[in-house]
């Protein structure tokens, strides 16, 4: 990924991202994910990290990257790009202390 990208996925997920654990008990796991009415913003998304799309009942488009391991390096590598906001919450997950992001609660 270069730079130019690394900072657009930063800018995009900085406004539009979601950073939380997901599961339960000792199979909890890192998350990232993001929600669009337009779906093109999310094809960008998963052509540079991988993750899966799909249309949500309501007709939104949804993009998660759930492989606890890949979401946990790719906080990491943005934490220092994020505002402060974002970087406490960044460090919450990877500390295992952020609760589940329950569906349609905002980020």
């Amino acid at each position: 990924m270069t730079d130019h990208d690394l900072g657009w996925v930063a800018g995009f997920l900085e406004g539009e991202g979601c950073f939380y654990l997901n599961g339960s008990g000792a199979h909890r796991y890192c998350a990232i994910s993001a929600t669009q009415k337009q779906k093109d913003p999310l094809n960008r998304l998963q052509s540079l990290l991988g993750g899966n799309i799909y249309q949500t009942t309501r007709g939104l488009w949804h993009w998660g990257l759930t492989k606890g391991i890949r979401a946990e390096e790719l906080m990491g590598i943005l934490r220092p790009l994020m505002s402060p906001r974002r970087q406490e919450q960044i460090d919450l997950v990877l500390a295992g202390k952020s609760v589940r992001r329950r569906q349609g609660a905002p980020c």
